[in-house]
């Protein structure tokens, strides 16, 4: 088994922190963190990897803004170009770029924006759609994020070696509660202000 490309903790750090001297279960531990973070965060991605692009693909209405699931590095887009293309039937219709100033990004680590700033992107019908292609993700985990992961993984771990169910009480009695996605209350509560709904 492989290490996600994007792993909310490091290998080095998730050994220290839960004392795992196994590889491949620290791989299925990291591997997981990871996985219930991206996805009950809504990301496409948690760290940036330079030089490889995320592309998203979004459908809908006509609008002028189109909502992320990444943080976008804003710092270079001679670098780190970001692109927005209007598919028509199968075709590039039209090209916008941060570069060019067709498009404005506002980004943070809680949410990412693309503004058309001449007005709406194209209305979309049948098979059209937006294509976003941009290189994002965090350059540093956020500490209540990390923190969340550090949490998690702990329970995760058990979970891993059997000794706490999805929400039963451990062998020793202690609690643990989580929701259908497999995160802890504390957790789900450090992390819900990184959540992407749209």
């Amino acid at each position: 088994m492989a290490l996600t490309t994007d792993p909310i903790i490091s290998s080095a750090a998730a050994q220290r922190v839960f004392d795992v001297t196994d590889e491949e279960e620290l791989v299925r531990l990291i591997n997981s963190i990871s996985a219930r973070a991206r996805t009950f965060m809504g990301r496409v991605q948690l760290i940036e990897i330079l030089g490889t692009p995320i592309i998203e693909r979004f459908r809908g209405p006509a609008s002028e803004m189109l909502f992320l699931h990444a943080p976008v590095n804003v710092s270079d887009f001679d670098t780190y170009p970001l692109t927005v293309k209007y598919y028509s039937r199968g075709v590039v219709a039209r090209t916008y770029t941060a570069k060019d100033l067709d498009v404005i990004v506002t980004s943070d680590d809680y949410s990412s924006r693309v503004d058309n700033t001449g007005g709406c992107f194209p209305e979309l019908s049948g098979g059209d759609y937006h294509e976003v292609e941009y290189v994002g993700g965090w350059n540093i985990v956020p500490g209540d994020v990390f923190a969340g992961a550090i949490l998690q993984g702990r329970v995760e771990l058990k979970r891993m070696r059997g000794e706490v169910g999805m929400a039963n009480h451990s062998a020793s009695g202690e609690s643990v509660g989580a929701d259908q996605a497999g995160i802890i209350k504390e957790v789900a509560d450090m992390w819900q202000m990184y959540r992407i709904l749209i």
